[in-house]
């Protein structure tokens, strides 16, 4: 029995699918499985098996997949026609959205920052006081700590 054209066994015996992404689809390809690279060269997939006959009968599946991933990727490139204009009432819904969540944050001042845990820059050489936590000792009785 022959393997599929796309069908490959690798160095350890078991079969994977590979397909070549056209190269106008590579970056589309990529943002889509969004896989973080900049483009997809090849879909690729293993199969999990070392049966030839077997092989042949899982790759038709995957191969539809890596078809649907290619049609959504296509799908990605096509051109929609920009906009160059907005109604009167498209700019006051934008305008009322905006105010509306802008103003609760219009009032307040910027945040109150606690003072940092390390010591302020004039102090390298000398030591400077940084604030310790507590040290716990025991204390009268047993299982009790105190706090210092």
């Amino acid at each position: 029995m022959r393997a599929m054209s796309s069908v490959s066994k690798n160095r350890h015996g078991v079969y994977y699918v590979r397909k070549k992404v056209p190269k106008r689809l590579e970056q589309p390809t990529a943002e889509f499985l969004g896989n973080g690279k900049s483009r997809q060269v090849f879909l690729k997939r293993t199969l999990d098996t070392k049966d030839l006959r077997e092989a042949n009968i899982r790759a038709k599946p995957v191969l539809i997949e890596f078809d649907r991933i290619l049609a959504q990727a296509e799908a990605l490139t096509v051109q929609r026609p920009m906009r160059t204009t907005l109604e009167k009432r498209e700019i006051d819904q934008i305008t009322n959205y905006f105010f509306a969540h802008a103003a609760p944050f219009a009032t307040l001042g910027p945040p109150d920052l606690p003072s940092p845990p390390y010591p302020p820059k004039g102090a390298r050489g000398a030591r400077a006081k940084v604030n310790k936590p507590p040290s716990m000792e025991p204390a009268e009785g047993p299982g009790r700590l105190r706090v210092r």
